[in-house]
């Protein structure tokens, strides 16, 4: 084995391992425990492994001039921890952030896009696999549990390693949009009727965790990505479909209400719960409006508010709230900017499958911190892959060597 295809294996290994632990869980912690068990000496081993991998990025004379936007917002996250209540908490959230993208970025430069694509879709492959496993075998960890007034419950929502349905939910959807949209060069790996088993695997594995805000964002991800691509005519059909079933969940609502809620419809008009945290974090950010908090903040900010809030919060709940409590107006509209530039550059490449990704994302986004949370998580590495393949690949006139000259 030479040397090139060494470095290429190795990488795509790492890569593996990243999206593969970015978000398991080997056991549930405590939003106050911060101690050192394996889950996190694996963990942060991976992320410092990637950093000093993707430092390599910074030969690269494009790597600059391509991602000063996003280096930018990386930025605010470094400079928002010198005012963070937790100076060294805030520091490494901000460098699991720029670990991941700077990795990313370095995957670029030696692996084409589709051997990227294809290491994604094998460590959610393993990940489904061994989660729906433990759903069926070792339901205590495979399945969402709770404890409420003292009792343990062990639900059917299906958590597999993520540890949180909602987490599973999220990496799912994206192996399924990975495996539709990429399914054309996916077929150089595998066979159709192994992936139309994974399709199946992935929807399945997504149906059984109940999360409605995922499943409800994958449909509307896919819909605006498929109006894209189609021609004026059929763009004219899909959008009166889409109308029609608008209107007729309006009229159902109170049927379809009942059947979608787990409690008495409650949960529908809380959001399960999240109202009580967005009131807490619409207060915070009003008083610090421009900068926020500092990055992560919110797991040291919330806990003072549990009495408002009811229970227990680490983060917003809301990925443009929890942007807003760590780097504050200035930091949101960086990130909106960026997503926006990002989404007409791949339109421009009709790379659909990143264009779903990154809407899904947005719209999750609403009900979840998602790609901006605390630590960065399997969202967040998907949100780079498609905030670099809009630079990179999009650009036909780009084309960098090892020696990170054009």
């Amino acid at each position: 084995m030479n040397a090139k295809v060494f470095k290429k294996r190795f990488i795509s290994s790492l890569l593996f391992l990243l999206l593969f632990m970015s978000d398991a869980v080997i056991r549930i912690r405590g939003y106050e425990d911060k101690s050192i068990d394996l889950q996190v000496v694996l963990k942060f081993t991976i992320l410092i492994l990637c950093f000093i991998v993707g430092l390599n990025s910074l030969k690269y004379k494009k790597f600059y001039s391509l991602n000063y936007m996003v280096l930018s917002f990386l930025g605010l996250f470094v400079i928002s921890s010198s005012y963070s209540p937790n100076f060294s908490y805030s520091l490494y959230i901000s460098f699991t952030y720029i670990a991941v993208f700077l990795f990313v970025f370095y995957c670029f430069m030696n692996l084409e896009f589709e051997t990227i694509i294809n290491v994604a879709v094998k460590a959610f492959f393993v990940f489904a696999v061994i989660s729906l496993f433990l759903y069926v075998f070792i339901p205590n960890l495979g399945r969402f549990a709770y404890w409420s007034n003292d009792v343990f419950y062990v639900s059917n929502r299906m958590s597999g390693l993520a540890g949180s349905a909602n987490n599973f939910a999220r990496i799912m959807v994206v192996y399924f949009i990975l495996l539709v949209f990429y399914k054309t060069f996916l077929l150089k790996f595998y066979s159709l009727k192994f992936l139309y088993f994974q399709m199946l695997l992935s929807l399945t594995c997504l149906l059984l965790t109940g999360s409605r805000t995922t499943i409800a964002a994958l449909m509307v991800s896919v819909i605006i990505s498929y109006y894209l691509h189609f021609k004026k005519q059929d763009k004219a059909y899909l959008f009166v479909g889409f109308s029609i079933l608008i209107v007729g969940l309006y009229f159902l609502y109170p049927s379809v209400s009942m059947y979608l809620s787990r409690h008495d419809g409650t949960d529908l008009t809380t959001f399960t719960g999240r109202v009580f945290i967005w009131d807490v974090a619409i207060e915070l950010v009003q008083n610090s409006f421009l900068f926020g908090y500092g990055t992560g903040s919110s797991v040291i900010i919330f806990p003072d508010y549990l009495q408002q809030i009811g229970f227990k919060a680490s983060h917003a709940h809301n990925m443009y709230l929890q942007i807003l409590l760590s780097v504050g107006f200035v930091g949101l509209v960086s990130f909106l900017f960026i997503i926006l530039c990002s989404l007409k550059d791949l339109l421009k490449s009709k790379n659909y499958g990143m264009i779903s990704i990154l809407i899904l994302i947005l719209l999750v986004g609403f009900l979840e911190s998602a790609a901006i949370a605390l630590t960065a998580n399997m969202f967040t590495i998907i949100l780079f892959i498609g905030l670099i393949e809009s630079k990179i690949r999009c650009n036909n006139t780009i084309n960098l060597n090892e020696n990170g000259d054009e």
